[in-house]
């Protein structure tokens, strides 16, 4: 394990497979599924187990606290999405027929969006189904809200697909693309959303012109790409590195991005501070790298955290902590020099 000044591993934990999922909630509660089957709730503190939600057979893939951190929601391969409080107690049970693969709250915290195969679901937090839209053209990867919770944006082939949650009988608007997105960002301040893309590239739209731009040369398929709180940063991970855009004023036409470049081989994860600038990223190398941004970016620690690829990242709020979850079941967490 290598350490660069004071950053240190703060605790880890063994679940028993590959940790595909993971989200931190405001109030330190750390969920992590596996593809085992098998989820837990840990603190933040010290890695103890707090809560053992229901297993999914074949593999958890999607965990998501609210952000009030008064509900998880849990989903997996067996075409199920569970709401619990956050004290861990079971409030619904829902049969959604597909994989539920991504799952996101709303800005406000009352509707659940679940992709689950080409449908999307809006679910209440009792439970029942607010809407459900009719198949997309392919297999929805990825959801995201819009800042002000009036639109839910669905990726798949074929572009963006956004849907009204007060309007659940219609769509309200496509952003065409001809290309798979893979990964989805929205700017905090409501102006950009970012795509990555199975055809090594990031296609960028302006909300709600939809004026558009594309970044490509990336050595492989993006499936990792976030905003920064300020929403002037855009980090997107890849094979050879991070590369991040400066979206100020017009945005990042005609500038150069900033490369970090520390992970021996590809980086499989990133993550920003909910509040501070503060980057966090992880690789195939098993290494966690944190990174503040300023002027320039200025890389503060490296941590190693297991024998696998970094495959989540999640900060807590308020904290100087970063969550990492790993290909070979390890759930660690690593905190930052004050």
């Amino acid at each position: 394990m290598s350490t660069l000044t004071d950053t240190r591993l703060r605790w880890q934990r063994q679940m028993a497979d590959h940790v595909e999922c993971l989200s931190v909630s405001a109030a330190g509660q750390v969920a992590a599924g596996s593809l085992s089957g098998e989820s837990v709730v840990l603190s933040i503190e010290d890695g103890t187990i707090l809560a053992t939600p229901a297993e999914h057979p074949f593999g958890v893939l999607t965990v998501s606290w609210s952000r009030d951190a008064d509900r998880l929601a849990v989903g997996g391969q067996d075409g199920r999405i569970r709401i619990y409080d956050g004290a861990g107690g079971a409030i619904a049970d829902r049969e959604i027929g597909g994989w539920a693969a991504a799952s996101a709250w709303s800005p406000d915290d009352d509707l659940l969006a679940v992709a689950a195969g080409k449908r999307v679901f809006l679910i209440e937090c009792d439970g029942s189904v607010r809407a459900e839209w009719p198949a997309l053209t392919s297999t929805v990867t990825s959801l995201v809200w819009a800042t002000n919770g009036r639109r839910v944006g669905a990726g798949c082939y074929g572009g963006v697909t956004w849907y009204d949650p007060d309007e659940p009988e219609t769509e309200t608007r496509n952003f065409a693309w001809k290309g798979s997105v893979l990964a989805l960002a929205a700017a905090p301040s409501g102006r950009w959303l970012a795509s990555g893309n199975q055809d090594n590239s990031v296609h960028v739209w302006r909300l709600w012109s939809g004026d558009e731009m594309e970044m490509t040369g990336y050595p492989g398929k993006v499936t990792r790409l976030g905003f920064d709180a300020s929403s002037r940063w855009l980090a997107v991970a890849s094979a050879a590195g991070v590369t991040v855009w400066d979206f100020a004023g017009k945005g990042p036409q005609g500038r150069r991005p900033s490369t970090l470049d520390r992970h021996d081989g590809e980086v499989t994860a990133l993550a920003w501070h909910p509040t501070e600038p503060l980057l966090a990223t992880g690789g195939a190398d098993g290494n966690v790298a944190i990174w503040s941004s300023g002027k320039r970016f200025v890389l503060e620690g490296l941590v190693g955290v297991g024998d696998g690829t970094v495959s989540s990242l999640g900060w807590a709020p308020g904290s100087q902590t970063v969550v990492a979850a790993s290909s070979d079941g390890t759930v660690a967490a690593v905190e930052r020099a004050p």
